[in-house]
């Protein structure tokens, strides 16, 4: 077992992709021989705790969609299969000066030093939903079936601002039948680079724009009996610098003011969260 962020993984060997690459290299730049073929790529799949081998690009051979829900009842906010009728919404304040912290993932290197307060990396413990105010989590029933996740997940919202430019942030984790949460894949965008835009995109404020975000690839097996989460907000610091709300180059601001920020699900607004799956 090798610990990674708060999670072990089993048969997972740390030194594997170091060994693959000086065989790859003496074989082609030594001529030396090449033990087995390995195919085109090797992935590790978290929680089936074993390593598979792909000939050929990862691609899903189908995509699960989960529709963003408000029970305008209870408030509760979940992921279904199907898309409301109806059209609603849940908004929220988003403070630069209080972002929120990151908890797991890879891109904040800083964790490679050593240093006391670098933000942990890989797969960690989430805080329980409702931990913050301007973080909506969204959550499945408990599933009935494995969810094998293969390859870059997407999710599709439909959001607006009172700022000319902000940004969204979603965090997606499987969540244990004991309730402990923990983090797959997240991503960010800002309104004024939404859709991979190269070049700064208007905004009018108040007026929804459908934006999506896509996770980096991952094999991930979700068991049955654990909810699929989705986290909503708009800051993930320091992984992502915190957006001022403010539009213009990031790196010329001085200042930062408050967003509201309003997240639109059902009906015109069929907001969702795209699940890539392949048949093994």
């Amino acid at each position: 077992m090798v610990p990674s962020g708060d999670l072990s993984y089993p048969d997972h060997d740390r030194f594997q992709s170091l060994r693959e690459a000086f065989a790859w290299f003496n074989h082609h730049l030594k001529a030396g021989p090449y033990p087995e073929p390995i195919g085109d790529m090797q992935t590790y799949v978290i929680r089936d705790g074993e390593w598979r081998r792909w000939d050929g690009p990862m691609e899903s051979k189908r995509v699960r969609r989960f529709y963003l829900q408000k029970d305008e009842d209870t408030g509760f906010l979940q992921l279904s299969g199907t898309a409301q009728q109806h059209s609603s919404s849940v908004a929220y304040t988003y403070d630069p000066s209080y972002p929120v912290p990151t908890k797991g993932e890879r891109r904040p290197l800083r964790y490679l030093g050593g240093e006391p307060d670098a933000a942990k990396a890989a797969s960690v413990a989430q805080d329980p939903p409702g931990y913050r105010d301007d973080v909506l989590s969204f959550l499945t029933e408990p599933l009935e079936e494995d969810l094998p996740l293969t390859g870059a997940m997407k999710v599709k919202l439909f959001v607006s601002s009172d700022a000319e430019d902000t940004a969204f942030t979603v965090n997606v984790m499987e969540v244990f039948p004991d309730g402990t949460a923990y983090n797959i894949r997240d991503a960010i965008t800002s309104l004024a680079f939404r859709n991979g835009a190269v070049r700064p995109v208007p905004y009018r404020p108040h007026e929804p724009a459908g934006i999506e975000l896509e996770c980096w690839p991952i094999t991930w097996t979700l068991k049955r009996g654990s909810r699929l989460r989705l986290d909503i907000s708009s800051s993930n610091f320091p992984a992502y610098h915190a957006h001022p709300n403010l539009a213009g180059p990031w790196a010329q601001q001085t200042e930062v003011r408050l967003a509201e920020q309003t997240v639109y699900c059902g009906g015109a607004f069929p907001s969702c969260l795209e699940v890539p799956m392949d048949e093994r």
